[in-house]
């Protein structure tokens, strides 16, 4: 049976063969400064090995002091909050708003107190949250935040209200180089001690990039439609969890929690795939008419993000109040889709303040990229979706 897989790894077979010969010709590595060339110099850009690499390393050098608090989004990648406490802040999250993806600035104003150092929020899914109506949060003890890493774009550089801007190119993003981020700042003294920091890490050696570049282009390989359909009915059949074993292949870092892994420095030959992709013209917009196309299907309370800014449907989620139902039915049709064995996860420890959060997150379902489906599967997937309810299939 072919399926068509939940998500499809953003990269080429001759970027993937550029990375090897890069590998091959270690002198051929460009140095980590040349990312910031595809920044407004006043964002003064630095490179680093990921955001939670990047996220470590500010928290380090602001070293603010222990009980110092953190306002975050409500669902945010579970690592995040795991940094914040290794590093002694205390984690305040905020509930966000299914249609805008994002926290009311009143929400975020209750969520302040004298002890809040950093607010940080989460463009989630693809989409962008408005920072412009938490400027006024931002204070010379306050640091404004964003975490970019799901919505890149090539005319998106940060929000000029942000601090600090994170940007991703792991695995699974937008113009993946198979790891890699970019975290850019608007004080010139905070990138200087950031820049320093990371780049004090040791480098990634040639050989553990070689094995990751291995591994997804395998990767790229089985998602297509024949052998991804074969894999997940071997693995069906062998009693294993096809969720589990999927996000287990395509996560960049594995489960560990430990901080130290993420203190690392690139390898060249990963900054110099990271300049060949930038340096790309990218077009969006077959990603955005496929996915509005899908989207506009259903009402727009079982959209996430149906009210956000600029929505590049990075990932195509829908709610269901049975998404595992849902989620078999589109299987047996030739659909891969997941109900949310990502790292995406609802944080903080009161859930009384993340109910809306918590109930989008128990009802989504990722859809297969439609942008990577053919006109004809495209079609047929619109079908399904048009004939069922919220609670699941038909």
């Amino acid at each position: 049976m072919r399926l068509f897989a939940r998500h499809r790894i953003d990269i080429g077979w001759l970027d993937l063969a550029f990375a090897l010969r890069s590998l091959a010709v270690p002198s051929s590595g460009v140095p980590h400064s040349a990312i910031a060339a595809f920044w407004p110099r006043e964002k003064r850009a630095v490179a680093c090995l990921s955001v939670r690499t990047a996220f470590d390393a500010l928290l380090a050098v602001l070293r603010l002091p222990a009980g110092s608090e953190i306002v975050m989004s409500a669902i945010t990648i579970a690592g995040m909050q795991d940094i914040a406490r290794h590093h002694g802040l205390v984690v305040r999250a905020v509930d966000i708003n299914p249609g805008t993806l994002a926290p009311s600035p009143d929400a975020v104003a209750a969520a302040v107190s004298d002890r809040t150092r950093i607010i940080l929020l989460a463009h989630l899914f693809g989409s962008r949250v408005d920072l412009a109506p938490l400027t006024q949060l931002r204070s010379p003890q306050i640091l404004l935040v964003e975490d970019c890493a799901q919505s890149w774009t090539p005319t998106f550089h940060g929000s000029l209200e942000a601090d600090v801007s994170l940007f991703s190119f792991g695995p699974i993003k937008t113009l993946t180089a198979l790891g890699g981020a970019v975290a850019t700042f608007r004080d010139a003294e905070l990138a200087s001690r950031f820049a320093s920091r990371v780049d004090s890490y040791p480098e990634l050696s040639r050989w553990w990039y070689a094995k990751r570049v291995i591994k997804y282009a395998a990767l790229k390989f089985a998602s297509a439609p024949l052998p991804y359909g074969m894999i997940c009915r071997m693995v069906s059949a062998l009693g294993g969890d096809v969720d589990r074993v999927v996000a287990g292949l395509t996560r960049g870092f594995g489960a560990s929690p430990a901080v130290e892994r993420f203190q690392r420095k690139p390898p060249r030959a990963m900054i110099a795939l990271m300049t060949r992709r930038l340096a790309a013209p990218l077009d969006l917009s077959r990603r955005r008419e496929a996915g509005a196309a899908l989207m506009d299907l259903v009402p727009a309370e079982r959209t996430p993000g149906s009210r956000s800014i600029d929505r590049t449907f990075w990932v195509t989620p829908m709610l269901f109040d049975d998404p595992d139902a849902m989620r078999a039915h589109l299987m047996r049709c030739g659909f891969d889709a997941t109900c949310g064995t990502t790292s995406m996860r609802v944080i903080g420890d009161e859930p009384d303040r993340t109910t809306a959060a918590s109930a989008m997150m128990q009802r989504i379902l990722y859809m297969p990229s439609p942008a990577h489906l053919p006109e004809r599967k495209l079609r047929e997937l619109r079908g399904l979706l048009a004939v069922s309810p919220p609670h699941g299939p038909p």
